[in-house]
């Protein structure tokens, strides 16, 4: 689950094409954040109507949040680790996002987190060239109808929804470059 910040990258980068005022900018900004950051929202009484002030105030909740969850786990690792009477066991451990043997750029596995939450967005995640399939890799794909472009199933490479739009029009033009020019 992506943080509110990397949320708001991928909404402002969004935004740079499109020219909404402030109040429609919020209105869809909201519709994207995790239900307890609304919750929290609903208790504000005097929301921002700037869209940076209130973006500022989604993030800051979102960090606080956080906090919050690493200081539960942090608290119920410790009264498993430090009491053999405790009231959690294994099974009745409180849910944590926060894995405190995790490093702190991974996120947290994607099955200790409840499905469907709006907020699955990396804005920091860029696509790394792969260079070509190997060929046990291509007959595999070929075998199981996949995509050769991403590996995905129900379409080609040619119509594959995961390739940038720069990466297609590349693709464009070295066929154009490759088929000769018809003569009349």
């Amino acid at each position: 689950m992506g943080s509110c910040n990397s949320y708001l990258s991928h909404f402002n980068d969004i935004c740079t094409y499109l020219s909404y005022a402030d109040e429609v900018k919020i209105v869809k900004f909201y519709e994207g954040l995790k239900d307890e950051i609304k919750d929290h929202l609903i208790i504000c009484l005097d929301k921002p109507t700037d869209f940076h002030e209130y973006t500022k105030l989604c993030v800051h909740i979102d960090n606080e949040l956080h906090k919050r969850d690493i200081e539960k786990c942090t608290k119920a690792n410790n009264k498993l680790t430090n009491s053999t009477n405790s009231p959690y066991t294994k099974a009745a451990r409180p849910e944590c996002r926060y894995n405190p043997l995790m490093p702190a750029t991974q996120s947290a596995p994607s099955e200790a987190l409840s499905p469907g939450v709006p907020m699955e967005i990396d804005a920091t995640h860029t696509a790394q060239h792969r260079g070509p399939l190997t060929p046990e890799e291509h007959q595999k794909r070929k075998d199981k109808g996949l995509c050769m472009y991403c590996g995905g199933p129900g379409h080609n490479a040619d119509s594959c929804p995961n390739m940038s739009d720069r990466k297609k029009k590349a693709i464009a033009a070295a066929a154009t470059k490759r088929s000769p020019a018809r003569k009349a």
